[in-house]
């Protein structure tokens, strides 16, 4: 299984806000074919895809609240069949001003049904909310706490919680945990900041056990310019 992400965000000097672009891809790879009259097997593969492109735009309507708007096209692909639809995502956020506590709220797919073989299923809307502070403000050493709880309408809710800690705002290293997932509650990582010129080289690493999945490995290569 692949998921890979490419993204870039642009401050919109003369309107106000910033714009963002992105394009999602998860590929399942192939998977055995099996049928009612094979159930161990027919000895052929199928695969499933699917993928996401995204226009975003976030505005600060004061100096502690934010809002954000996505567009998604979304295609899924399976073997030979085909559904495609479009999704909208809204969140805000909060800054309280205490500790860099930040409180975020955010409601995903929004849209009409995706009809897949002839059969039509609504986008599962999925309610987040959660919060981050600073646990460690030291001038080098740096720590954030963070929190989230997820409401999906076709699943049980689910809740995160993670811990990072910076030293001179160029070296990281990050925890986490999941509540109430069947598979990869732990995961860890770090994280490494690079100027280069007038920019900033980002190498993120985070690896999970997900179980019956195998492990995870996620690589990050971002650019700040």
């Amino acid at each position: 299984m692949r998921y890979d992400f490419a993204g870039i965000a642009y401050p919109l000097y003369r309107f106000g806000g910033v714009l963002g672009l992105g394009f999602y891809s998860l590929d399942a790879g192939d998977m055995d074919e099996t049928t009612y009259e094979y159930f161990d097997g027919t000895g052929r593969t199928f695969g499933a895809r699917s993928y996401a492109a995204t226009l975003s735009y976030g505005r600060a309507l004061t100096d502690r609240f934010s809002v954000g708007l996505t567009l998604k096209f979304i295609d899924e692909l399976l073997e030979d069949e085909r559904a495609s639809g479009w999704a909208a995502d809204v969140g805000t956020n909060y800054d309280t001003g205490f500790r860099n506590f930040k409180i975020s709220m955010v409601i995903s797919n929004f849209g009409p049904d995706m009809t897949f073989i002839q059969e039509g299923y609504p986008l599962p809307i999925n309610f987040r909310f959660g919060g981050a502070i600073n646990v460690l403000d030291g001038e080098k050493h740096k720590g954030v706490f963070a929190v989230e709880a997820s409401h999906p309408s076709d699943n049980l809710e689910k809740y995160n919680a993670g811990f990072e800690y910076g030293y001179d705002e160029r070296y990281f290293i990050r925890v986490g945990e999941k509540f109430n997932y069947d598979e990869g509650t732990f995961s860890v990582g770090g994280g490494l900041r690079v100027p280069f010129n007038k920019m900033e080289l980002r190498l993120d690493y985070g690896y999970q056990d997900m179980g019956l999945l195998n492990e995870a490995h996620r690589f990050t290569l971002g650019m700040k310019f």
